[in-house]
């Protein structure tokens, strides 16, 4: 399968397992603007690792991964920081660091294996 193929599985498994859990159990205190929002920083996220071309290095693929955190640490911030819970944060650093990694990115030149950890904030 093709880096951009795995990308593109990875966001729509993702997406959707957001979307169970927030129908299921929303986050106190958020929107559904919130959550929309979340969802469109991932699909960005996606198509700029598939404007990539498969095979790169970790220096080429870490700019997307540093830009879709920011993007959701500011969403979260907007949501009062109650957005990203425990079970969110597993579900986007899995999926941020599996989709880069499908691109090129070595995780293990990340602290823990978990490229988001440098710029996260949840």
């Amino acid at each position: 399968m093709s880096g951009d193929a795995t990308v593109a599985r990875l966001f729509e498994a993702t997406r959707d397992g957001l979307a169970g859990l927030w129908e299921s159990d929303p986050p106190a205190g958020t929107s559904a603007e919130d959550r929309a929002a979340a969802v469109g920083i991932l699909e960005d996220y996606a198509s700029a690792l598939s404007s990539l071309p498969d095979g790169m290095d970790s220096e080429t693929v870490f700019p997307a991964v540093e830009t879709v955190v920011r993007r959701l640490n500011a969403v979260n911030e907007d949501a009062g920081g109650a957005l990203v819970e425990t079970e969110e944060r597993e579900i986007l650093a899995t999926f941020i660091t599996a989709a880069a990694k499908a691109k090129g990115l070595d995780p293990g030149e990340y602290e823990g294996g978990d490229p988001t950890l440098a710029v996260r904030e949840w």
